[in-house]
């Protein structure tokens, strides 16, 4: 643990003094918590012709309750004037034979002028995954996993934003529900992103998320935000999930991000985590 934070700190120090020339991105995104959780994102980001923006990501899991999971992704985006296009294939790996792929394509459109800071977005996204999990008594089962997602996000007074979403999650193939499945390796906020930091190896059925953010710019270099998550899940009792954090803008182009998650599954004790995210232009 103290050796990871180290590292990020060091990156930390790295990527403040070098400069920024508003080209390629680098992002690092580092989470830690209950159970020895672990997970650790570094992801790099450049621009292509046309208005496409590239880039590849590695991410690690690992805590107490399974061994380490790795994952790779490779995203791609389109921005227009008003609408933004994105397509973020991935794949999963682990020791123990259980593997999984799919990807998510999402398309937003602004309801309001390029130029007007109080711009009202809205978005609707389906991923879809391919899952070999481990089945109690049967070894290695097979299945598929869909989820379709509509979002809304609004800005007031270039200060305030506040964004709403809901997502559905199809019934799994084979009939395989959280009664019958004890090991996956997909986390599946890859299909689904409800703002928190657990990895969510868990079958979702429906998730509805609200989050909130105060930019403090001009004044201070700073901005803060607040979220929620309620998460059904198949043949189980729902998760609520609450995050805070606080963001800096260290030199216009480098932002550090501290976060924290408070998440409960129903009739058991929480879990807490924390996020550290980096990221620059360079």
């Amino acid at each position: 643990m103290m050796k990871n934070i180290i590292i990020f700190f060091v990156s930390l120090l790295v990527f403040a003094i070098t400069p920024a020339s508003a080209g390629m991105m680098a992002r690092n995104d580092f989470r830690f918590g209950s159970a020895g959780f672990k997970q650790d994102t570094f992801s790099i980001y450049m621009p292509l012709a046309y208005k496409f923006i590239s880039g590849i990501s590695g991410t690690f899991y690992k805590s107490n309750d399974f061994d380490k999971i790795h994952s790779a992704k490779i995203p791609l985006s389109y921005t227009g004037e008003t609408n933004l296009i994105e397509f973020e294939p991935f794949i999963y790996s682990h020791l123990h034979g259980m593997t999984a792929y799919g990807g998510k394509l999402s398309l937003s459109t602004t309801l309001t002028a390029p130029e007007n800071p109080d711009y009202f977005h809205l978005s609707i996204s389906g991923g879809h995954a391919f899952i070999k999990g481990e089945k109690v008594a049967e070894g290695l089962s097979e299945f598929q996993q869909t989820a379709i997602t509509l979002k809304a996000e609004k800005n007031f007074y270039g200060q305030f934003s506040f964004n709403l979403s809901g997502t559905g999650f199809l019934k799994p193939s084979d009939n395989t529900d959280n009664t019958n499945l004890t090991g996956s390796v997909l986390d599946f906020k890859d299909l689904a992103d409800f703002n928190g930091y657990e990895m969510l190896r868990i079958l979702p059925e429906w998730m509805i998320s609200a989050r909130i953010h105060r930019n403090f710019q001009p004044e201070f270099d700073s901005g803060a935000y607040a979220g929620y998550s309620k998460i059904s899940l198949r043949n189980l009792k729902p998760a609520n999930s609450y995050t805070a954090g606080i963001e800096f803008f260290l030199n216009g182009d480098t932002t550090l991000d501290f976060g924290y998650n408070y998440f409960k599954y129903h009739e058991t004790s929480a879990n807490q985590y924390f996020r550290l995210l980096l990221s620059t232009m360079f």
